[in-house]
């Protein structure tokens, strides 16, 4: 069975959305419609920008809308006259209503990277790098108006390295979901895939995240923070201050993951080709850093402009 002979709706916005979108085209599969958030206001001139979803499709020329919301009823008439046999999302943003899921014939199938029902919500790959997961995954479902709740049709494992980023991550769950996707939908189509529940008193959740998500607590361990760095890289990115200046962190390692306290939280205790820092217990390289009204560095070449005994966070 061919999904050419299907009109097939894609609806997703970042990066994730694009990643996806990249591996599926490869795979042989474009879709018929890109829906995806309105063009927002970005950076110091507030700007309006296309979300990235947007920019794909006009590149692939695949038409694309952009309703302000997915209850509208004007676009719910309009998809409804569009007449799409089955929708994918993929990392959109918006909570689908009842009304939209129950258009296309074969419903929406929603690609979730996690392995539900462990993280439903907005930011799964970050709460589980936090988290220092070392397995993770993706979900294909079947969805239904709750969170992240639906029939599973197929999930796959994907292992954690101990330093990989939420970008990083990102990026390779998004192939490995378009993966899943071209090898179940001719099955699905035919109606050859039994759909299993989700087990709801396993469920765990990750909302959003905010500024406030990626400041550092140099109490916790040095593992524990190095997880949050990279969990909140590139957005919200991870913060601490030095000398009452905000002190963006980039890039880290733990030095030491022994348990042992080596000095007061967020004491710098080297400043020579990188800032070490104590943490609650061990201790943290910082390799990237960006200072206040400074250009993003690497630490060997600033390092020197710190001073041992300098406590973070103040």
């Amino acid at each position: 069975m061919s999904i050419k002979n299907y009109k097939l709706v894609f609806m997703g916005t970042p990066e994730f959305a694009v990643e996806f979108l990249r591996h599926l085209k490869a795979g042989g599969i474009l879709p018929d419609l890109i829906i995806t958030q309105p063009d927002k206001p970005e950076g110091r001139k507030m700007e309006l920008c296309p979300p990235p979803a947007k920019v794909w499709g006009q590149d692939n020329e695949v038409p694309v809308w952009q309703p302000e919301k997915a209850r509208d009823e004007d676009f719910l008439n309009k998809l409804r006259e569009f007449k799409p046999d089955l929708i994918l999302t993929a990392s959109y943003g918006q909570i689908l209503p009842q009304a939209l899921l129950d258009i296309p014939r074969y419903g929406c199938l929603n690609v979730h990277p996690s392995l539900l029902p462990l993280y439903r919500g907005a930011s799964p790959v970050q709460a589980a790098i936090i988290a220092g997961d070392t397995v993770t995954g993706v979900t294909v479902m079947i969805m239904e108006a709750g969170l992240d709740s639906g029939l599973i049709l197929s999930q796959k494992e994907y292992p954690l390295t101990e330093d990989i980023t939420a970008g990083e991550l990102l990026l390779d769950l998004a192939r490995l979901g378009a993966d899943m996707v071209l090898e179940l939908l001719p099955a699905f189509l035919a109606g050859e895939i039994e759909a299993r529940e989700q087990d709801d008193s396993q469920a765990t959740y990750a909302g959003r995240l905010d500024r406030e998500t990626g400041k550092v607590d140099w109490t916790l361990s040095a593992r524990e923070i190095h997880n949050l760095i990279r969990g909140t890289q590139p957005w919200p990115g991870a913060y601490t201050y030095c000398a009452g200046k905000r002190l963006k962190i980039l890039s880290s390692s733990v030095l030491d993951d022994s348990g042992k306290n080596f000095a007061p939280p967020g004491t710098l205790v080297s400043c020579r080709n990188t800032i070490t820092v104590a943490c609650g217990t061990g201790l943290i390289d910082l390799e990237i850093i960006q200072p206040a009204g400074s250009r993003i560095m690497p630490c060997c070449d600033c390092a020197h402009n710190y001073s041992e005994g300098t406590v973070l966070g103040e």
